[in-house]
């Protein structure tokens, strides 16, 4: 069992119907074929995959794999969605059972299926009854090797149970803090003619000077810049490119400000520092100027489907963590379903 990071190993997921605690510090865990993540506001999220390399269970091809996602709403209810990378007509019978023992019965409802689908297939399951939820649950944590998800007896995804039970019992239910206002304010894009300066006083920083930027000749700027309505701006200049991440550095002028100074988006004081990005570099980043949010996006490899997304909003003077989401398996699972680390 690897624990990444952890601080302070709780063990209580039977609880999953009983009452909020407080929030506590985040932390993620890794366990046989199974991820978990539980937020600073004690919202939990758990991930359980295909069994690995497991030659005994028949092929169900298909380049995607298996996927439960086990998440937690707003309101505390957790629901539970099954993505079957094989797919079946949505008038078969669909069955989970564990092991081959007779288990749990698909209603059409329940069935996962895109409104454009041409093939007539659906690709998965969502279960949101919360009675049907804690039932497969309870008879996941009872033991087995794996979970069948099948169609008139044919099966179209496996979920490892390896690892699971070591997930059930280290998340823990959190509270649920108020949200709080984030100020907004629509920054201003400099034109070519306006930034030109700008990267060259960039490129004039010591921490660009063993940046590979491309030059302005190529028909393009090795870079952009921002102003916001209080004056401060935000350079980011084109660094270093790799197969699948770009890396640029980030600048800001304050207002009333003579000199550009290296970036330094803020990290929660609670933040595990081994999950803290090595700025002002910033790998992958984008800066929406309508929310006056920045995000990076590291991809451990080049289909994107494991790494950490980082976005910082602008908010009284200073870039501040909104959110911070990691996957550590690199399994097929896009960033818009991954868990959260950190949000405010």
């Amino acid at each position: 069992m690897k624990v990444h990071p952890v601080a302070g190993i709780s063990r209580l997921l039977w609880v999953l119907a009983l009452g909020f605690g407080t929030a506590q510090g985040q932390e993620s865990l890794e366990a046989g074929d199974w991820f978990a993540v539980c937020d600073n506001r004690g919202l939990c999220r758990a991930f359980g995959f295909a069994p690995a390399e497991d030659e005994s269970l028949p092929w169900i091809g298909g380049e995607e794999e298996s996927v439960l996602e086990l998440a937690r709403d707003e309101s505390g209810q957790f629901n539970l969605r099954i993505h079957a990378p094989a797919g079946a007509p949505p008038d078969r019978i669909w069955r989970l059972s564990i092991d081959g023992e007779a288990g749990l019965e698909i209603e059409g409802i329940e069935k996962w299926c895109a409104p454009d689908e041409t093939l007539h297939l659906c690709e998965g399951v969502v279960l949101s009854n919360p009675r049907k939820v804690q039932d497969l649950l309870e008879a996941m944590a009872r033991g087995g090797r794996v979970l069948t998800l099948s169609a008139d007896g044919a099966p179209i995804a496996y979920i490892a149970l390896n690892g699971f039970e070591e997930v059930r019992s280290w998340l823990q239910e959190r509270g649920l803090p108020p949200s709080g206002a984030i100020e907004r304010g629509a920054w201003k894009r400099l034109s070519d003619e306006e930034l030109t300066p700008w990267l060259d006083a960039a490129r004039a920083q010591p921490e660009a000077q063993e940046c590979d930027t491309p030059e302005a000749d190529q028909g393009y700027p090795p870079g952009e810049a921002f102003r916001h309505p209080d004056g401060t701006l935000l350079v980011l200049l084109d660094c270093l490119a790799g197969a699948y991440n770009q890396v640029a550095l980030g600048f800001v002028l304050p207002p009333g400000g003579e000199a550009l100074r290296p970036l330094k988006p803020e990290w929660p004081e609670r933040f595990p520092e081994s999950e803290r990005e090595d700025l002002p570099k910033l790998v992958n980043a984008n800066f929406d100027p309508e929310r006056g949010e920045l995000t990076i996006f590291s991809k451990f490899r080049a289909l994107g489907d494991c790494g950490r997304v980082a976005s910082w909003r602008y908010r009284d003077g200073s870039f501040r963590l909104t959110e911070y989401r990691i996957m550590t398996f690199c399994r097929g699972l896009l960033p818009d379903r991954w868990p959260y680390l950190w949000r405010d």
